[in-house]
């Protein structure tokens, strides 16, 4: 499957550009990402006590698309590639034991993404200048993860570090993206864009990004 997009995905950057004149254009975004599904208590099966969501955190992406002659009904296709850098995903959770010890868990997780994407917009004479489109094809995901986790005796008010366990993993790998937004002129050249986007199985959890940008068209 994930070769498949690709192949596809070549296949439209191979078109020579003397087949129509292209549109280029390039943006940077902001968005706010959400490590999904993710256990921060993963290293153990010691019942939880409590525990908290990987925190929403910020990213940034640059992008270049070129606009193709291809043209499917209503919608035109175009080719983007781009970098996205994720700030540090971080949780937290606590968990006891049988004999009553307690274990806090800490799990961090930083990520950057190369992509290339097929994009499809639709510019329908309704919206006026307004300009729907959706996106996907793979990325080239590099990750760090850690987790660390300490048992914790309780000796008055105060925690005492009983023992520690660090489990580190770092891996990169292609994987697939997808994303629908919008995207609207504010003039000849300038516009403004907003979106949802899904990187899937970093880690065995997939990032959900909403972002906004602003680019320019040449």
């Amino acid at each position: 499957m994930r070769y498949g997009v690709l192949a596809v995905l070549l296949g439209v950057f191979a078109i020579p550009a003397q087949a129509a004149e292209g549109d280029w254009d390039l943006s940077f975004r902001l968005g706010s990402s959400d490590l999904d599904g993710r256990d921060p208590n993963r290293i153990t099966s010691n019942p939880v006590v409590a525990s908290s969501d990987h925190s929403s955190e910020g990213s940034y992406s640059f992008a270049v698309s070129y606009q193709t002659p291809i043209k499917i009904g209503p919608s035109t296709v175009a080719v983007e590639a781009s970098y996205t850098s994720y700030d540090e995903f971080s949780a937290s959770s606590t968990t006891q034991d049988g004999s009553g010890i307690a274990y806090q868990a800490t799990d961090r997780l930083d990520a950057t993404a190369w992509a290339l994407q097929a994009v499809w917009t639709y510019k329908l004479k309704q919206l006026g200048e307004l300009e729907l489109f959706s996106k996907a094809g793979l990325a080239w995901v590099d990750y760090d993860a850690k987790t660390t986790r300490r048992a914790v005796r309780v000796a008055g008010v105060f925690p005492i570090n009983v023992s520690g366990t660090d489990v580190s993993d770092s891996d990169d790998g292609i994987e697939l993206i997808w994303e629908v937004g919008a995207k609207y002129p504010i003039t000849d050249n300038v516009f403004i864009t907003g979106s949802y986007q899904r990187l899937d199985d970093v880690d065995s959890s997939p990032i959900e990004t909403f972002q906004v940008g602003i680019g320019v068209s040449f």
